[in-house]
């Protein structure tokens, strides 16, 4: 080993360890306190107050915040500094369990439905109209083309399709319909299941 290299040239960031209990620990280091606090991604104040509070208590010889023997206590004053998680065997079940709960709740539910395509060529002026009776409907508003008149691409659910196309009719005097393009399925929030 060459004796000028540092320990940071030496030492991972950060080292991922496996106790013979089924313990898991991540364990990082930096040069200063505040260095391993970004390290571990922690505050970096705060975990500077933790070591002043743990050398007060180790200068004294008498842990009283967790009744660490005298023996043990140990002032943290050399780098580089090590820190970092260790998680047991139920630890790493809890922490690996709540981040997959809290990603599939970020995520959301969503189930598949058939949906009907449909284009409604309208007036400008029945425009807003249209999207109103869309949402009403359940409706996902899709592509809208302006040109002399406009026609707004949506998706309606499958059960609702009809009665759209019957407002449509009964609001414009006939003189708005949607027309079938085809049908998909499509995800929707569970929401509106």
């Amino acid at each position: 080993m060459d004796p000028s290299l540092t320990a940071k040239e030496l030492i991972p960031d950060t080292v991922e360890t496996m106790g013979e209990n089924g313990s898991f620990a991540l364990v990082h280091h930096g040069e200063t306190i505040a260095e391993l606090a970004e390290a571990m991604g922690v505050d970096a104040a705060s975990l500077e107050a933790t070591v002043e509070r743990y050398n007060e208590l180790a200068a004294k010889g008498v842990d009283e915040d967790f009744g660490k023997p005298a023996k043990d206590l140990l002032p943290l004053s050399k780098p580089p500094y090590f820190g970092g998680i260790l998680l047991g065997a139920g630890g790493l079940v809890r922490a690996y369990t709540q981040s997959a709960k809290d990603a599939l709740d970020a995520a959301g539910i969503s189930v598949v439905r058939r949906w009907v395509e449909v284009a409604v060529p309208c007036p400008y002026s029945f425009f807003e109209r249209l999207k109103l009776e869309l949402e009403a409907h359940g409706g996902v508003l899709g592509e809208v083309e302006y040109a002399a008149d406009v026609t707004v691409h949506a998706l309606l659910p499958e059960e609702r399709a009809e009665a759209f196309s019957a407002r449509l009719t009964e609001l414009a005097a006939g003189g708005v319909a949607a027309q079938v393009c085809g049908e998909s399925f499509q995800a929707v929030p569970r929401t509106q299941v």
